[in-house]
């Protein structure tokens, strides 16, 4: 989210297997998916080159196969790459503590703390309507905290199939078939019928509330 991409590699391990003939067959035993940290120095058509602080701020360069790389963009879920950094200056902009206690210490008599706390609290969810993100529930509809809530939940299901489905790619085009694969267990939800059904009354927000909140 705050990088727009993220480098993870695919580190097997192999070992060796004596077949009853006698052949020697390698087969793998075990494999780490790792993330990258660092930037990339250079990259050629097989092959990248990142450039990372090791220890005691030793600067190393790591050389990757491009084919053990899986890479998450955030693109491909629809979202440009400075989107949730964005949302973030939006909502650093939100904070009232610092004018206040300046106006407080001028002895001002003209700031009214509600009046700007209100304004705060619009200006968040201006900045997080896309999004499932929640900072508190004061003086929010009860309808309103169930629909972030829909939204919380759909946004970090996507992002897990997402990651899911891109880590099952590098093992299946890496490793092939040895590699298995990676399964989420989701307790899925039917979000949007759920919702339509509270909004037209067919489900009170007590129901909502316990099957969004506790199942």
């Amino acid at each position: 989210m705050a990088y727009g991409k993220a480098y993870f590699y695919i580190h097997p391990e192999y070992s060796t297997k004596k077949d009853d003939d006698g052949t020697m067959t390698k087969v793998l035993s075990s494999f780490e998916i790792v993330e990258i940290e660092g930037f990339i120095k250079k990259r050629t058509r097989e092959e990248y080159l990142f450039c990372r602080k090791g220890l005691n701020s030793e600067v190393k360069d790591i050389q990757m196969s491009k084919s053990q790389l899986v890479v998450f963009d955030i693109k491909e879920l629809g979202f440009s790459k400075r989107f949730f950094p964005g949302v973030l200056r939006k909502l650093s902009k939100c904070d009232i503590t610092a004018q206040s206690m300046d106006m407080i210490t001028n002895h001002s008599a003209v700031y009214d703390f509600v009046y700007h706390s209100e304004r705060k609290k619009l200006a968040e969810l201006r900045a997080i309507r896309k999004i499932g993100w929640s900072f508190g529930t004061e003086k929010l509809s009860d309808s309103y905290i169930l629909y972030k809530k829909i939204q919380e939940d759909e946004l970090r299901i996507r992002f897990l199939e997402y990651i899911v489905a891109k880590i099952n790619d590098g093992l299946h085009g890496f490793l092939g078939d040895d590699a298995g694969e990676l399964v989420a267990h989701i307790n899925r939800k039917e979000y949007r019928r759920l919702w339509n059904d509270y909004t037209e009354g067919k489900i009170s927000g007590t129901k909502l509330t316990t099957i969004l909140f506790r199942n």
